[in-house]
């Protein structure tokens, strides 16, 4: 998105999208917290629209329809265009691992709350591979959970813009005779994407796993790493024991399973699963009961309710006892008071202006609400611990007198104060793929790197740069950190292919809108029943035997680079 975005909070999009709060935005995209006429919170992204180019929302687009119906994804609204710009609306989630992880110590998950991640997220990735699909960059930004009442504990997965179906030929899966290139997310990034191998189902799990120790420990091994090749390095050495002494051993068993498995395997994802319930029943871990943060969630939730109620009860008492001055007024009809009778009824109407209706009420007790203000809560409640324990050694300091002996201040109640960092030399590149003289380690000969920097929200911003070690037997007290530098491949010339001309260009497509009210008479129309229709014509005069259709992509990245890749729909 343009330095100066064309969109601002109170715009209007579509005739139908108020804009609330601008939740991030990069170079060529923001995405927006806006409602709809029928008040419903939703996410909108917004992308520009640049001649001959594919857009990163009508891919993302295509693939939550394929996934449509899946417990899993956010929901899909509505995607069409409005000026020069692609928007697409979706489901409103709530905070994501990293928010969740961080807004109170020890900034790291219990091993229930591992365990039952672990378990919605292999369900969730076995729901995406069901679908011929490799998401290729499973991360902790991409996992959040529902952001309303009855879905604060349940687990989505998000940003589709890496996905790539399987190589399917002769409706087997076959193993890619073609170098792969990086993709991913170098904290999470499984060593087959270092060593240029194309991603499978394997990968995919190998980067959950990841995830699941940094989450139980609070740190990676290769945390704080910015050089690719001693991050691959680092990985190569930390397995097994090495790298899960101080998690369950079903852990180690899912790690040496997982390395068995290859690009044509299905993964047995019932028995990963089963491994991390054998983890649970050992331990003696109910995973029937909530995570920890649902259950604060849930309180929170509860004591903002009650307030509404005594709030509104409150004022309600106040409009009544005026109601009734009013009839008494009124009863003696004396014409000197009415003169009082307006000033009473103007009082009414400012009383009934205070009363809080009910969709304040649903927007004060969304997820990412409630956990904002229990962050800020503890922030508090932190900056109080280091004012009083500074006090305590102040004191003591006094009572040593002569002695000349200091105390210091525990340094594990001192506050964590999340800042943003980036280092390492970096490659940039320009929209059009040029690349900058700047150096970024050793670029592979056959494998080219770009860094994206993500955009950062306006909630909890965390950095990831940490410079700890890692040690596995002690859990880290310090908070798990935002990943700010995402490795996106540099898709070379020939990875793309250009739309055939009969296809159409997604200038063409007609908007798909989808209204949940039983009432709408606004259209309802198929993604995939597009693509199919389109591909009918483009399979009969072209007799392509595995009817995949090629699309080129150029994904929105949030600083000034850009990069293509090629994705593949088959139907």
């Amino acid at each position: 998105m343009d330095k100066e975005s064309p969109f601002s909070v109170g715009d209007v999009i579509k005739n139908r999208y108020e804009l609330v709060k601008r939740i991030s935005q990069g170079k060529f995209k923001e995405t927006f917290y806006a409602v709809d006429p029928q008040i419903r919170q939703i996410a909108l992204k917004i992308e520009k629209q640049y001649e001959e180019e594919q857009t990163g929302v009508c891919i993302e687009a295509a693939i939550l329809k394929i996934l449509a119906g899946s417990k899993h994804f956010p929901k899909f609204y509505e995607y069409g265009s409005h000026k020069n710009y692609k928007f697409l609306a979706l489901e409103l989630l709530g905070p994501n691992l990293i928010e969740l992880v961080n807004y109170k110590k020890p900034y790291r998950f219990s091993l229930h709350s591992v365990l039952k991640f672990g378990i919605q997220a292999i369900e969730i990735l076995h729901r995406l591979h069901s679908k011929g699909i490799v998401h290729r960059d499973v991360n902790s930004e991409n996992f959040a959970v529902g952001n309303e009442p009855n879905t604060s504990g349940t687990f989505y997965l998000t940003d589709f813009s890496m996905c790539k179906k399987l190589n399917e030929v002769g409706g087997k899966i076959t193993k890619p005779t073609t170098r792969g290139k990086f993709r991913g997310s170098l904290m999470y990034a499984s060593l087959n994407s270092h060593k240029f191998i194309e991603l499978g189902r394997h990968d995919d799990l190998i980067s959950l796993f990841y995830i699941l120790v940094e989450f139980f420990n609070g740190t990676l091994p290769w945390s704080g790493v910015t050089d690719v090749e001693e991050i691959k390095s680092v990985k190569e050495y930390y397995q097994g024991i090495k790298l899960l002494k101080s998690l369950p051993k079903q852990f180690l068993e899912i790690e040496q399973y997982i390395s068995t498995l290859d690009y044509q395997t299905d993964p047995n994802y019932q028995f990963i699963t089963s491994l991390l319930n054998q983890a649970a029943q050992e331990n003696n871990i109910n995973l029937n009961q909530p995570f920890e943060f649902e259950e604060e969630i849930n309180e929170e939730r509860k004591k903002i309710m009650v307030r509404h109620a005594k709030y509104n009860n409150k004022v309600k008492k106040i409009i009544s006892d005026i109601d009734q001055e009013i009839n008494k007024i009124r009863i003696q009809k004396n014409k000197d008071l009415n003169d009082r009778i307006e000033e009473l009824e103007q009082e009414k109407q400012d009383q009934i202006d205070q009363l809080r209706d009910p969709q304040q009420l649903k927007v004060q007790v969304n997820v990412i609400n409630i956990l904002h203000k229990l962050k800020k809560k503890y922030q508090q409640q932190y900056i109080e611990e280091v004012e009083q324990g500074q006090n305590e050694n102040q004191f003591q300091m006094m009572k040593i007198g002569s002695s000349k002996r200091f105390l210091k201040p525990n340094s594990r109640s001192l506050l964590f104060s999340p800042t943003s960092q980036s280092s390492g030399s970096i490659k940039q590149m320009n929209r059009f793929g040029s690349l900058s003289p700047t150096s970024f380690n050793q670029a592979n000969s056959s494998g080219s790197f770009e860094i994206r920097q993500q955009s950062q929200s306006n909630g909890l911003q965390i950095a990831r740069a940490r410079s700890q070690s890692y040690k596995g037997s002690e859990r880290a007290m310090s908070p798990i950190n935002k990943q700010e530098k995402v490795y996106s491949p540099l898709s070379q010339t020939n990875d793309i292919t250009q739309f055939p001309s009969n296809l159409g260009m997604d200038r063409q497509f007609s908007p798909i809108q989808i209204d949940e009210s039983p009432d709408s008479q606004i259209p309802r129309v198929n993604t995939v029943q597009q693509f199919r229709n389109i591909l009918g014509s483009l399979v009969d005069s072209q007799q392509d035997e595995d009817s995949t259709i090629k699309i080129t992509h150029y994904t929105s990245i949030s600083i000034s680079f850009f990069c293509t890749f090629s994705y593949n729909i088959n139907f």
